[in-house]
């Protein structure tokens, strides 16, 4: 026997619900109250969401007496109307129409109010639009009903409504990298205007010469190897580290790296080998560190004398490092060159522009520093 046609039998399904919801309504006018009644049962075992009808059926079996199943019926539409409501909200999020996307949130919330997930995108919508104490409201709620959730108290940090941390969760960083992972390329180099591998790359060379592949390389933060395919000629070998397996699995993809490990950066730096690596690269991935003392100091004994570590960072007004309203972390120049005085020379500290946000230039510093 041929297998069913799934198309036909989808369209012969919603035919189906179509006529017992007609049906159902007319015995309901007519006053068959247990004909009704049958006939929307069968209709939800068939179509479980179908909201009208357990409205319908909700309001019959009131009518009957069966309240504490009309209650269950009707806590159950009104979830299904939430998730419907978060549904649309978070599609319209995901292509940028944030305004929009707010009264479905609102929605979602009112009709759920503990709703955390369209609270937190609600937060997240209202973050983007330049509503802050919107978004501060939402995520002290989200820290209601979820009070152990670092990532908020971070969130609430960047908008300035709590001390800021040395450095993003792990968690945070994980989480929002593995949502992003799949469309991160296309978002990156199509919306955002992404330039930040070619410049490392043009400032890396000036000073690494044009022999051939001879450098043992580590690409920090490698998100999905865009940097990695600039570096890859430059390399005798190359080795990524990411804490985000959906950009990893990317990376993979690429067939560009030697090896790829899932990993914090500093904690990998730190346990390598002294004098593992001749060029580190980290290209638009330490805003996601504050502190990088850290960092400079893994970076020391990962590399070898006279060795370079090329990067960028968010250039940041106030002194010593900022957490900005986007998540990221900015650093004021004279920040580095403190930190990095008596262990690298700075060979290239140049402002650049590596992406666009909201429209406007993000303007960053690019570093060319020599291991002593």
């Amino acid at each position: 026997m041929p297998p069913p046609k799934q198309s036909s039998e989808s369209s012969s399904d919603t035919g189906d619900a179509v006529r017992l919801y007609h049906l159902a309504g007319q015995q309901q006018k007519a006053g068959r109250v247990a004909q009704a009644i049958s006939l929307y049962r069968e209709l939800l075992r068939m179509a479980p969401r179908h909201l009208a009808a357990m409205a319908a059926l909700a309001i019959l079996l009131e009518g009957q007496g069966s309240k504490e199943e009309a209650r269950v019926l009707g806590r159950r539409r009104t979830g299904l109307e939430a998730q419907n409501a978060y549904a649309i909200g978070k599609a319209l999020a995901r292509e940028g129409q944030h305004a929009r996307a707010v009264p479905f949130f609102e929605r979602a919330i009112g009709l759920k109010p503990d709703y955390l997930k369209a609270t937190w995108r609600l937060g997240e919508a209202f973050s983007h639009l330049k509503r802050t104490p919107e978004a501060l409201r939402c995520y002290r709620r989200c820290l209601e009903l979820s009070p152990d959730d670092v990532e908020l108290h971070f969130m609430i940090a960047a908008l300035g409504g709590e001390n800021a941390p040395a450095c993003a969760p792990e968690a945070y960083v994980r989480s929002y990298f593995d949502n992003y992972a799949e469309s991160f390329d296309e978002h990156l180099c199509e919306s955002l205007d992404y330039r930040g591998p070619e410049i490392l790359f043009a400032h890396a060379r000036r000073f690494l010469g044009q022999g051939r592949a001879r450098f043992d390389i580590l690409d920090i933060g490698c998100g999905t190897g865009l940097a990695g395919q600039k570096f890859h000629g430059l390399a005798r070998s190359l080795t990524g580290v990411d804490l985000s397996p959906g950009m990893i699995a990317q990376a993979k993809a690429r067939s560009l790296y030697d090896a790829l490990h899932i990993a914090e950066a500093v904690m990998f730096l730190a346990e390598a080998p002294a004098g593992r690596y001749d060029l580190l690269i980290a290209c638009d991935s330490l805003v996601y560190i504050g502190d990088l003392e850290p960092l400079i100091a893994a970076a020391v004994q990962a590399l070898r004398p006279g060795g370079f570590f090329v990067l960028s960072l968010e250039k940041g007004r106030a002194p010593g490092f900022v957490l900005q309203t986007s998540g990221r972390y900015a650093h004021h120049p004279d920040y580095l060159s403190g930190l990095v005085a008596d262990r690298f020379r700075i060979r290239a500290a140049d402002e650049a522009v590596l992406r666009r946000e909201f429209g406007a230039p993000v303007v960053e510093r690019v570093y060319v520093l020599e291991r002593l």
